[in-house]
């Protein structure tokens, strides 16, 4: 609509433009109609008092006036028929113009009215306009209520969801302490059973417990005693002293050079004894370095010290074994893998010791481990709140 109107105003300043200079041409036409009317007149005038004043002078001046006169009025009647020319184009160019306003003129009425129409439908589609961002403004506000709305009725689902999810929560604990509390009446019931299988050995295992009782007071005053003797220092009797001597190196290779001849026979060949006498020396030499006596010493030792090292170790394993078994023992004497729940806390107070406090009767929740089909469960995801 808009580019209609720039469009009809164009035009309409295009026409303007032209009727401007049509008018303009119509008065310059006008005047120089206007002054050849006045030419013509000057000229008749001349032309009668030439005639008036011919008769009363002579034939020869009146003559040459006359010739005079004649080619004067020849040329005023030439520029006569001009100025009538030039005037009739000029009516004619003046009806052309005369017809091109009144043709302007009614398309400038035609463009008025369409600029009216125009207008009357602008100042309708106005209030049209009017009436649909009221009714948009109206239904945003719809909207927005009903989104809170909605918002409010995502909160409360969530609040619904979070309340079923604890008492869920809740309902599983109860039933653990449930299926908790039929074990240990289980189990008491069990240690009962075996209380009472018990009874009638009570007799007898009093006695071994007095026997043993007495034995180990005797046991204890016997080791009470042997203390008391080894810390004394001034007795002489509990120091042992081993008999011989010890023989110096020299003596002792003399006496091996002795026994080797006299258990070889003389059957070896003195390289071999020489060999071996070579071989102990270099023996002593390296005990003097602090060193094995030999590369077969030295893996027999190594041997050895591996040996008490895997014993060692083995002793561990059987004690941490044995430690993980009874941990795992029941007090009815039954073996269970489950892992042990905890039945005590640190506090995390600065003002108490870290000092482990038992839950009592209600002891927290431990779920149990996901199994492998929770690969098969999707997460849920929790729809945000829009407002």
């Amino acid at each position: 609509m808009m580019t209609r109107l720039r469009d009809f105003a164009k035009l309409y300043d295009v026409i303007k433009n032209e009727r401007n200079k049509c008018v303009n041409l119509i008065q310059a036409s006008t005047q120089k109609a206007a002054e050849m009317r006045e030419k013509i007149k000057i000229l008749q005038n001349e032309i009668e008092i030439l005639r008036t004043s011919c008769h009363g002078k002579k034939l020869i001046v009146s003559f040459w006036q006359f010739q005079k006169a004649k080619l004067k009025h020849v040329n005023a009647i030439v520029l006569r028929d001009q100025l009538r020319n030039e005037l009739a184009k000029q009516q004619r160019i003046e009806s052309e113009m005369q017809q091109q306003l009144e043709q302007q003129r009614l398309d400038i009425a035609k463009l008025n009215l369409m600029i009216n129409q125009a207008e009357e439908q602008m100042v309708r589609l106005r209030t049209r306009f009017k009436a649909a961002v009221q009714h948009r403004n109206d239904r945003g506000v719809q909207l927005i209520e009903r989104h809170e709305e909605v918002c409010l009725f995502y909160e409360k689902v969530n609040i619904q969801e979070d309340m079923i999810r604890r008492g869920d929560v809740d309902l599983h604990t109860r039933e653990e302490e449930i299926r908790f509390l039929k074990m240990q009446v289980g189990e008491e019931k069990r240690a009962i059973d075996l209380l009472r299988k018990n009874v009638p050995n009570k007799r007898a295992l009093d006695q071994e417990l007095v026997t043993l009782q007495i034995q180990l007071s005797q046991c204890q005053d016997r080791m009470t005693e042997l203390e008391k003797n080894l810390e004394n220092p001034y007795d002489e009797t509990r120091v042992r002293f081993l008999e011989g001597e010890d023989p110096q190196p020299q003596i002792s290779i003399t006496k091996l050079k002795i026994a080797l001849h006299e258990t070889s026979g003389g059957s070896k060949a003195p390289a071999e004894v020489r060999q071996q006498e070579s071989a102990l020396e270099q023996a002593y030499l390296r005990m003097e370095q602090g060193e094995a006596p030999s590369e077969e010493a030295a893996r027999e030792w190594e041997r050895l010290i591996r040996d008490e090292l895997r014993k060692k170790s083995e002793t561990e394993e059987r004690r941490m074994m044995a430690e993980e078994e009874e941990q795992f023992t029941l007090p009815g004497g039954m073996v269970t893998t489950a892992e042990p729940r905890p039945n005590a806390y640190i506090p995390d107070d600065d003002s108490d010791l870290p000092v482990p406090r038992p839950y009592g009767g209600h002891a927290p929740f431990k779920p149990t481990q996901a199994g492998a089909n929770m690969r098969h469960i999707r997460k849920p995801v929790i729809k945000p709140i829009e407002i």
